[in-house]
């Protein structure tokens, strides 16, 4: 009995530890490989739905019940706008990503459907982030990579990861040396193509 308690309290310290690193916000991940840089974000497409629109219009929630054809059309201009107001720069010139991987707007009704019905009940949900990805081929390795989400997603985690690896012979150690990486935030007149997407 004692040992089952102790399981439970254990259990649910663990959960209340987990929720509380838990952040309802947008990251992005730019992994920088040779000759290409690769973006996966992860966003919450409902709240830039919600930000893009006007004050007037029936709400989210409501529309993907009531008219889905009108939600997943909505969804599918939103996120198209979502493509065109992201801003990558590398070495300070913008770029033209390719290789775009959006929300699919069927699974966005879907989640404003579940959101919406959640909060009829007064029943707390943690916002959806929805996963965009994009990619850019370059000729040589950068010394500056920029991006900028639209604002409409609301403030975004950053990370910067470059892969390195290296075989080594059974018994051989690997030792990497780390270079210094230096982070900045762009102000909003930063450069051009990039005020469009603050």
């Amino acid at each position: 009995m004692r040992s089952w308690l102790l399981a439970v309290l254990g259990a649910a310290v663990l959960g209340a530890t987990a929720g509380a690193h838990e952040l309802d916000v947008a990251s992005a991940q730019v992994t920088l490989r040779d000759g290409h840089v690769a973006v996966v974000a992860h966003v919450d497409v409902l709240l830039h739905m919600e930000k893009v629109r006007g004050p007037s219009d029936v709400p989210l929630g409501l529309l993907a019940v009531v008219d889905p054809d009108a939600f997943v059309a909505l969804a599918t201009r939103s996120t198209q706008a979502l493509q065109q107001g992201t801003v990558l720069l590398i070495d300070g010139v913008q770029v033209i990503p390719v290789g775009w991987h959006l929300p699919d707007p069927v699974q966005l009704q879907a989640d404003a459907q579940h959101a919406w019905l959640a909060q009829a009940v007064n029943d707390p949900i943690h916002a959806t982030l929805a996963p965009v990805s994009f990619e850019v081929r370059l000729e040589e390795q950068p010394d500056t990579v920029t991006l900028a989400l639209p604002r409409s997603v609301g403030p975004v985690l950053v990370s910067f990861v470059r892969p390195v690896g290296q075989l080594a012979p059974a018994g051989s150690a690997v030792r990497l040396n780390v270079p210094t990486w230096a982070t900045s935030v762009a102000p909003a007149s930063a450069p051009q193509g990039l005020d469009e997407a603050l």
